[in-house]
């Protein structure tokens, strides 16, 4: 598949890729095509130069909870021809680094409050840092 992509991806877009490169549960797993995921990076670093994107997963098929974020109303760009599910959740314990070559489509952006509020989620409940104290 031919990887053309219409912008340079930065955090906070939503983007289809490949969903084999995508790792999620083992158990039963099948490719179901393009996944959306969401960039979450530091935004001055520049995604095409380094050629890699740190992102977190999204999915229709799990129920919220601590680490499962519900984001359809958090969108603040929304590409043409793409519909976010009502059940859009962002699944942040699932948090990698994905090669750029292997993204497909520009699905739209998040707002910065529901960016914040990933980036939150992630460095409290999954990384485990509760606040940055650089006095120890």
């Amino acid at each position: 598949m031919t990887n053309i992509l219409q912008h340079p991806p930065k955090t906070g877009e939503v983007w289809s890729v490949d969903d084999d490169e995508v790792r999620l549960h083992v158990e039963g797993r099948e490719e179901k095509g393009p996944r959306p995921v969401v960039i979450l990076m530091a935004p001055q670093i520049d995604i095409s130069k380094i050629g890699v994107a740190n992102v977190v997963p999204l999915t229709t098929s799990s129920n919220p909870d601590a680490l499962i974020i519900p984001i359809t109303k958090g969108y603040e760009d929304i590409a043409q021809g793409f519909a976010p599910d009502n059940n859009s959740c962002a699944v942040v314990n699932f948090y990698q680094p994905i090669e750029i070559r292997f993204f497909r489509k520009y699905r739209g952006r998040l707002d910065e409050t529901t960016q914040v509020m990933l980036k939150s989620v992630l460095q409290n409940r999954v990384i485990g840092i509760a606040d940055f104290d650089f006095t120890v």
